[in-house]
């Protein structure tokens, strides 16, 4: 199929045939265990100084993207590779990263020459779509011992139990302000750090601001859509084999 989740509403609330539910940790995390390297803003997310100066923190558990990967046998050599392969958007490099048979969507696109066509599409934009997964963090499954599998970004593996993952959005950063009305002239009644929200309504193409419900369950407020990402939006898969970590997912949706 060559059209792409191209609006977050649609990978949020659209579920995507052929796909299983995505396991979660009993517990829920907590900004204070972040990762010992932290990983950065992404790149559209920046912070929102003012905001955080005149707007209390609304209270609600924090998810700031955590690195599970970083000690895995391998894995350094793998993320060096990955990361020279997306900066450089190696068509050569990406694919030797890549198992033969990498899952690309739900509709049976798969395989290594797929990638290389849809690398080239600019409908898929995947470059962008990796360049933007890759400061999100890294969940290793099983969480203890010598994990042989690695996701990311972080949250895709370690949303709570009881989050919808179609209506759920990441909020990108912390202090990112929650408005009051469809403006970013109106009141901001707090601000958000690395929380969970619930898309309401996707605003009409060119709109930047999105209806949510906030964490709390029962208010309402507009983010900026730059800000917002859905659970199910693309992930990045990896297996340990013989020859070293294989992308085996490259995907969106469930």
């Amino acid at each position: 199929m060559k059209a792409r989740h191209a609006a977050l509403v649609l990978i949020a609330l659209t579920p995507l045939a052929g796909c299983g539910q995505k396991s979660a940790p009993t517990q829920t995390p907590s900004a204070s265990s972040a990762a010992s390297e932290p990983v950065g803003t992404p790149s559209g997310a920046a912070p929102v100084a003012e905001a955080s100066s005149v707007a209390p923190l609304i209270k609600a558990a924090s998810y700031p993207p955590r690195d599970e990967c970083a000690d895995l046998p391998g894995w350094a050599e793998f993320r060096v590779k990955l990361e020279a392969a997306v900066a450089g958007r190696d068509v050569a490099a990406l694919p030797a990263l890549t198992a033969p048979d990498v899952k690309l969507d739900f509709g049976g696109g798969f395989g290594v020459k797929e990638l290389k066509k849809r690398l080239a599409d600019k409908e898929y934009r995947l470059w962008d779509e990796i360049a933007a997964v890759m400061p999100l963090g890294c969940s290793a499954s099983p969480a203890e011992g010598q994990a042989k599998s690695a996701s990311m970004p972080w949250i895709f593996e370690r949303s709570p139990q009881d989050v919808d993952p179609y209506a759920a959005m990441l909020v990108l950063g912390p202090s990112v302000p929650a408005y009051a009305k469809e403006s970013t002239a109106s009141t901001v009644i707090g601000t958000l750090d690395w929380a969970l929200v619930t898309v309401e309504t996707y605003p009409e193409q060119g709109k930047p601001l999105a209806k949510v419900t906030l964490p709390d369950g029962k208010s309402s407020g507009f983010v900026e859509t730059a800000k917002l990402r859905s659970i199910i939006d693309y992930r990045l898969q990896a297996t340990r084999m013989k020859q070293g970590w294989m992308i085996d997912a490259l995907i969106a949706g469930d």
